[in-house]
């Protein structure tokens, strides 16, 4: 297999209890994940990285195999994305199935098209230099605009100076900046065993605004999106 993707659910979310098996349009948030995977051309097999029994049974009844579960040492809060991505990579290794590129789809973000994703793989395959290819949509206002505040609540530019006149200009004047926001993240193996995930030539795709789920609110606002546009449903086979 050329390309397989991966999509993280483990059952520990704070911010939403079960986050990853709320259910948007009466369909668990990570199927969504699921369809996007299954209908794009060039990804050969999705896998499932989850430490709970639960959310393995609600992906094997929408089509997926379950060959593991991860381990509880790799699934806690302080766990990285590139623990779960070696312990893939690990099983890859032991089952010798080579594969060249991982697609990562994370179930909070549910609004995708198939065909954009095969667009962000053919950009990446016309790339052979880059490290790994990240999805961003531009932010509404130049992030250099924005503040931070120190330990007595002082707002400070993001440069840490107090001069907050310099940095109230139009914004037009300041650079564009772009938001990472789950659509697509592409990883080589390669990059895996070298122990990082995006390595230093990241190359960006450009997508169309696409909300995350984090809070309670997030996921209120993403099942309005859903209710009042069905095509974000039609577009990935959910009715």
């Amino acid at each position: 297999m050329k390309c397989i993707s991966i999509i993280p659910a483990r059952s520990g979310s704070k911010g939403v209890t079960h986050k990853n098996i709320s259910k948007l349009r009466d369909c668990p948030l990570l199927v969504w994940s699921i369809r996007a995977s299954i209908l794009t051309a060039q990804i050969d097999h999705t896998f499932l990285s989850t430490d709970s029994p639960q959310y393995a049974q609600i992906a094997k009844k929408y089509g997926l195999e379950v060959p593991f579960l991860r381990p509880s040492s790799i699934s806690g809060d302080l766990s990285s994305d590139l623990d779960f991505f070696r312990h893939l990579v690990d099983y890859l290794d032991e089952k010798r199935i080579f594969v060249d590129t991982i697609v990562h789809l994370r179930p909070t973000s549910p609004f995708r098209k198939p065909s954009v994703i095969s667009a962000a793989l053919q950009k990446f395959d016309e790339s052979p230099t880059v490290t790994s290819l990240r999805s961003v949509h531009k932010m509404s206002e130049s992030a250099f605009k924005s503040f931070q505040m120190n330990a007595e609540y002082n707002l400070l530019s993001l440069n840490g100076t107090n001069d907050l006149d310099a940095i109230n200009g139009r914004g037009q004047v300041y650079p564009e900046t772009y938001h990472a926001n789950g659509y697509v993240d592409i990883i080589r193996v390669a990059s895996v065993r070298a122990g990082f995930l995006h390595g230093h030539r990241t190359l960006g795709f450009v997508t169309e605004f696409c909300p995350e789920i984090d809070t309670l609110d997030d996921l209120k606002y993403v099942r309005y999106l859903a209710e009042s546009d069905p095509s974000y449903a039609l577009n990935l086979g959910i009715q």
